[in-house]
């Protein structure tokens, strides 16, 4: 206590040293000591010489620097590491103290002179990293082949301090420097990719065409296999540039230049899957080497609903598709709507609700448009509501041209100079095309045709888990559900004549492109699926699904003639009786007695996967694993080509049209087997934890929901569907919807 005395004296002094507390500093550890011991401080661990040099404070647990006690205005520190920072500033002779009795590295650091801490911060691990401009510059390659950023991001003056204050005596990487490291990146890739795919027996390719914002035509392989261990595997081998005219004979060309220089042989290839393009078809039917082809699913999915189109449904399409252009071309309407649906709906499902407009060479796009505005649909009675009183001279110019049109189908009134006159009339045409109660009732009912449609090309879209099966089991089944699906008679009867055309129409397109026109690998993949192998003779005629098993014994043996995945059994089976060799059963009997034996299972749960289930009973079944093997793999649709492409207008940006065609394909390959390598790990991660792959599952789900849904029920959008009441209908009298209401009552 006298320190502390001799503390405050020396601080009232006129003439104050330059340090109050020098004093204090002689014999600080056992006066400290000697305080703890005293009863001052309740809890002094040995461990932590700082509570030494400071003691808790009286009511909280914050604590009081024992040598700035005296201070009236003494403050409090919430923990002893602040404590540690006060003795630093203000008491540097107590700190070195302190760092002598907890042991501490006493070695200041050049900038603030603290101690070297245990635990390394950001800028002392970045000090302590060795960098070399060689490996500086493979990591910039790195980040413009997984980012797909250009060079010129690294060149920016920003990006330049940044790499000189993690190693001031990098200069940067030119752009020959950095093309000739990314041509020997791809050399390395293929070779690698060689060794790799030397133990593949068996594959299947996918290809398509495709054209870049640079005007640059290319071409791209995809190679899909199955490995011993019935894992998928999905690369990308090839995006080759096309010179010349586009023909078959040119893509075929290409084609097999990319098998060549990926080391896969000809022999080995089991199907090919493409779009419809005619150039395409023609490309992979010459490759003699290969036994099948396989159309993509998705694509003649969309060729049918555009074909079902062309009729008197197409009123009702024209119409919202010109709504949705109106409202997308003013910002201002835009913004107004959007304000109109954080009203009525959540802010999160606000986000995804964003007006599409359909496109015809885009999957789906056609459901997605129409699903989007049936979501809207409360949004957009507000803000017609609003710009109805705004404009309601302009309304009443047109009113007796509505009046006139409003008999045709859907109450549709088509304009020959409603859209040159948008922005004469302030861009309010979309008073003219908003869905009203009439085609509200449309347009679900056309939703609940297309959803299943939908559900089938989002779930075949998928890679890495086996599609095609359950795709051509989905199609069958719905078939079976638009030919029997009905619709609701509350819809005023032209209204329901044209959706039945429609429906109509697309179901027998359905049956025209794709099943009756079912490649063999197709009807494999759905025979040779635990989950529906027993169901396939309900769904098809006895003489057809005689075929399909044809189908499947025929291909088992051009497989074991080829040396497939697993190995051949021997075309006949001998064994000894009485000292000589008898036949016992051929190998064609032996397959047909293995599939007759899958069609006569119980059906497996559909959480099973497919591979799963071969990979547990390919013993049992050894002709048909070989089979299963190669058809597994086979992807439903074009759809890993067209991912590539994706990549590609990643790649071609407006800031990068002038790469050249041989660095476009290394950018491509390389960022997409980057791709292909996370894939592999999420799979043995899954694998390694004991999921589940339920891909299949919540797909098989989706289909049963909406093909349950039934028209004269309720839709699950009629509950957010605001009805008109009597004063909202005299008061639509301005522009003629009191009179489209009453004629669509039935």
């Amino acid at each position: 206590m006298e320190g502390r005395k001799r503390t405050r004296s020396s601080k009232s002094s006129e003439n104050p040293p330059e340090d109050p507390l020098a004093g204090a500093y002689d014999g600080v550890s056992d006066w400290a000591c000697n305080f703890a011991t005293a009863g001052n401080l309740k809890a002094a661990p040995s461990s932590n010489p700082v509570y030494k040099f400071c003691r808790p404070h009286a009511t909280n647990k914050q604590f009081i620097c024992l040598f700035c006690d005296c201070e009236k205005d003494a403050t409090l520190y919430p923990s002893t590491s602040t404590v540690q920072k006060h003795l630093q500033y203000k008491h540097p002779p107590l700190f070195t103290e302190f760092v002598r009795m907890s042991g501490l590295d006493s070695t200041p650091s050049q900038k603030t002179g603290k101690p070297e801490r245990k635990q390394l911060t950001i800028g002392v691990a970045f000090q302590r990293f060795t960098f070399s401009a060689a490996h500086t510059d493979q990591l910039i390659l790195d980040a413009v082949i997984e980012d797909k950023r250009p060079l010129g991001d690294f060149s920016t003056p920003a990006m330049k301090k940044v790499l000189v204050s993690l190693q001031p005596t990098y200069t940067g990487v030119s752009r020959k420097k950095l093309t000739g490291m990314l041509a020997t990146r791809l050399q390395e890739h293929f070779t690698q990719l060689q060794q790799e795919l030397t133990e593949v027996t068996i594959y299947t390719l996918t290809t398509d065409g495709c054209t870049t914002r640079a005007n640059d035509r290319f071409v791209t392989v995809t190679v899909h296999y199955l490995d011993r261990n019935w894992s998928m595997h999905s690369r990308c081998i090839g995006l080759r540039a096309v010179e010349g005219n586009e023909t078959g004979d040119t893509l075929k060309e290409l084609m097999l230049h990319i098998l060549q220089r990926a080391g896969l042989q000809r022999a080995r290839l089991f199907c090919t899957v493409h779009d419809n393009g005619a150039n395409v078809v023609r490309a992979c039917r010459l490759i003699e080497d290969r036994m099948y082809d396989h159309c993509c699913i998705a694509h003649n999915i969309q060729l049918c609903i555009l074909d079902a189109i062309k009729g008197p449904i197409n009123g009702l399409v024209r119409q919202i598709r010109k709504f949705v252009v109106t409202i997308r071309r003013s910002a201002l309407i835009y913004d107004d709507l959007k304000r109109a649906a954080a009203r009525v709906v959540d802010g999160e499902s606000t986000k995804r609700r964003v007006l599409v407009l359909d496109v015809k060479t885009r999957w789906s796009s056609l459901h997605r448009m129409l699903e989007v505005v049936s979501l809207l649909r409360q949004a957009i009675r507000l803000l017609v509501t609003e710009y109805r009183v705004r404009h309601a001279r302009y309304l009443a110019e047109v009113r007796q041209q509505h009046i006139q049109n409003q008999n045709n189908v859907f109450g549709y009134m088509p304009t020959a100079d409603g859209d040159d006159n948008a922005d004469r009339n302030g861009g309010v045409n979309f008073l003219l095309y908003w869905p009203r109660t009439r085609q509200a009732m449309a347009i679900d009912a056309l939703l609940t045709i297309l959803e299943t449609l939908a559900t089938i090309t989002q779930y075949s879209e998928g890679e890495n888990y086996v599609t095609l099966g359950l795709s051509v089991q989905a199609i069958l089944t719905g078939c079976a559900y638009l030919e029997q699906l009905q619709l609701s008679d509350d819809l005023p009867r032209d209204d329901r004549d044209a959706l039945n055309e429609f429906r109509r129409k697309l179901l027998e397109g359905l049956r025209t492109r794709i099943v009756r026109r079912l490649s063999p690998v197709a009807k494999m993949a759905l025979l040779l699926d635990p989950r529906f192998a027993s169901t396939v003779s309900q769904m098809i005629a006895v003489d057809e699904f005689d075929e399909w098993k044809r189908i499947t014994v025929r291909c088992c043996e051009e497989l074991a003639a080829l040396g497939g995945q697993q190995q051949a059994p021997a075309d006949e089976i001998l064994q000894w009786r009485d000292g000589r060799p008898v036949v016992v059963q051929r190998r064609r009997d032996r397959v047909g007695d293995e599939l007759e034996r899958l069609i006569a299972l119980p059906p497996v749960a559909i959480s099973v996967d497919p591979r799963d289930w071969w990979r547990t009973n390919m013993h049992n079944y050894p002709g048909l694993s070989a089979v299963a093997a190669a058809v597994l793999a086979v992807p439903a649709t074009s759809a890993p080509s067209e991912r590539v492409f994706s990549t590609g207008n990643n790649v071609v940006t407006n800031r990068r049209t002038r790469l050249t065609r041989q660095n476009v394909e290394a950018l491509v390959v390389l960022h997409e087997e980057r791709k292909a390598a996370a894939a592999v790990d999420r799979q043995r991660n899954l694998a390694a934890n004991g999921g589940v792959h339920t891909h299949d599952a919540d797909y098989l789900m989706n289909i049963l929901k909406v093909t349950r849904v039934v028209l004269d029920g309720d839709h699950p959008d009629d509950h957010d569907m605001e009805v008109p009441d009597d004063e909202e209908e005299e008061q639509a009298q301005g522009d003629g919807e009191a009179h489209e209401a009453e004629e669509a009552r039935p």
